[in-house]
């Protein structure tokens, strides 16, 4: 659920950028954070929870994934795991690094149009779920435990 949530979240974000700027290359995320830092700062948000930086819920899923792996005594997997997660964490770091330190392209059409109402609830509620059971990760925790219980 929560890389559902994360995924659809940035690509949501993708899909605003792509709708006024006319492109879903990486340059079109040029200088976003000058133009809509809010937008910036939910599609940062989505980068650094995919990437299983706290306080997100992509920390959470990591972490248990990577300890599932540990209690197996799978050594290596959780290395591979691990060597993954710091590896992806360069590439989102560089699309952030667009965002708020590059300049937009001179041709690119402002982001600060507004978005269409579906795409901007799904992008919130993503945020929020992920933020929310980031920092209070116990509720969905048990629900899955529980949940995994009736699995035969």
């Amino acid at each position: 659920m929560g890389y559902f949530l994360m995924s659809m979240g940035a690509f949501a974000v993708v899909a605003i950028i792509s709708r006024y700027r006319g492109s879903d290359d990486i340059s079109s995320v040029n200088g976003l954070a000058k133009e809509n830092l809010p937008l910036a700062l939910i599609m940062a948000f989505f980068l650094f929870s995919l990437a299983g930086l706290p306080p997100s819920l992509g920390f959470w899923g990591k972490f248990y994934v990577l300890a599932a792996a540990v209690d197996e005594r799978m050594y290596w997997l959780a290395a591979i795991g691990l060597l993954n997660s710091v590896i992806s964490v360069f590439y989102y770091f560089k699309i952030a690094r667009a965002m708020f330190f590059e300049n937009a392209p001179e041709s690119a059409v402002s982001a600060n149009a507004g978005a269409g109402l579906s795409i901007q609830t799904a992008t919130l509620f993503s945020a929020l779920f992920l933020l929310v059971f980031g920092l209070f990760p116990e509720g969905l925790i048990s629900f899955v435990k529980s949940s995994s219980l009736m699995m035969p």
